[in-house]
């Protein structure tokens, strides 16, 4: 791994116009990631041309805005895609007209591609490995404020607030570290929790209406028309992730406790990675699944899943 590693550093040091990528819908993990690195490399090599591009998220503006920029600036171009499983996933379809591209995921393999593939999900978030890697190869990289603050955003976002189980003794290293920069996490806390009033009143219902599988399975089912009635989108729905976590174990014996979130419509548009799992041959797996009502149309599935004993169990929006 430190081989694949010291390839991307020394291709980012190699090409003087970078192009960074990230999954569409974004959450804040796919943005801290991509916007983190964007000031990183502008901070640390100012002479170099770098780009972050894709659809933007008002809610999340805060962590940093996207550019907007030709296909002639592909030509010659390092491209490097954050928090991406799958090349259907990818903002931007122009990720494959530069020179080089690299992939950088914290997910289970769960399809192959780019010259350089670093993947590893013993991680919490693409932004734990970016913070990681430039500590580990500082030579030439200097971490800013700017740059802590939307590597932070990402850590604290996909480890829930550093209460899942995927947060590690190295999570809180690169957290650490991240704070001597004056980020002010308490904002950044702020920022991302944050809840509107039409979305916590779709809280009460999941807890009011949440129904169980006889799997031991807590499930809620959110559909197009359930968020056009609270007048909630996808973004705010993906927010309250955690909400059926503190619904009590069903099945005893097991101390795992996670909460998955799916949108499921013919295709699994949610997925939910094990640390060993290939993410489509769990979901296929998993007979429960099938098991659950069928809705016409797309919808989010809320689980409280406590059956599956993983520290590396986490969910993401599509």
């Amino acid at each position: 791994m430190d081989n694949k590693k010291m390839e991307i550093i020394e291709a980012i040091k190699k090409y003087h116009t970078i192009i960074i990528h990230r999954h569409v819908n974004p959450d804040p993990d796919a943005l801290g990631s991509q916007l983190g690195l964007k000031k990183l490399l502008k901070h640390s090599c100012p002479s170099k041309e770098v780009y972050a591009v894709g659809e933007e998220v008002d809610k999340l503006l805060f962590i940093g805005d996207m550019d907007v920029i030709s296909d002639n600036k592909y030509k010659d171009a390092l491209v490097i895609v954050c928090d991406t499983a799958n090349i259907s996933r990818i903002s931007d379809s122009r990720y494959d007209h530069g020179d080089m591209l690299i992939k950088i995921d914290h997910h289970p393999e769960y399809e192959q591609f780019g010259d350089i593939s670093w993947v590893d999900p013993s991680y919490s978030s693409a932004s734990e490995m970016l913070v990681d890697l430039f500590l580990e190869f500082p030579e030439g990289f200097i971490m800013n404020k700017e740059a802590a603050k939307s590597f932070y955003a990402g850590i604290l976002s996909d480890t829930g607030n550093f209460t899942n189980g995927n947060t590690t003794p190295r999570t809180l290293n690169m957290v650490s570290h991240l704070r001597t920069y004056n980020i002010q996490p308490e904002r950044i806390h702020n920022s991302l929790n944050v809840k509107a009033k039409n979305a916590s009143r779709l809280q009460k219902d999941i807890l009011m209406s949440f129904k169980v599988t006889d799997k031991g399975v807590a499930y809620f089912i959110i559909t197009d028309e359930l968020l056009n009635m609270y007048g909630v989108d996808r973004l705010e729905a993906s927010n309250l992730v955690n909400t059926l976590s503190s619904v009590g174990t069903i099945k005893s014996g097991l101390s795992s406790s996670n909460t998955l979130l799916k949108s499921v419509s013919g295709y699994v548009h949610g997925i939910f990675p094990s640390h060993r799992s290939p993410v489509n041959s769990m979901v296929e797996d998993i007979h429960w699944l099938q098991a659950l009502p069928s809705i016409p149309g797309r919808r989010l599935i809320m689980l409280s899943k406590h059956w599956i004993k993983s520290a590396h169990n986490r969910a993401f929006m599509t």
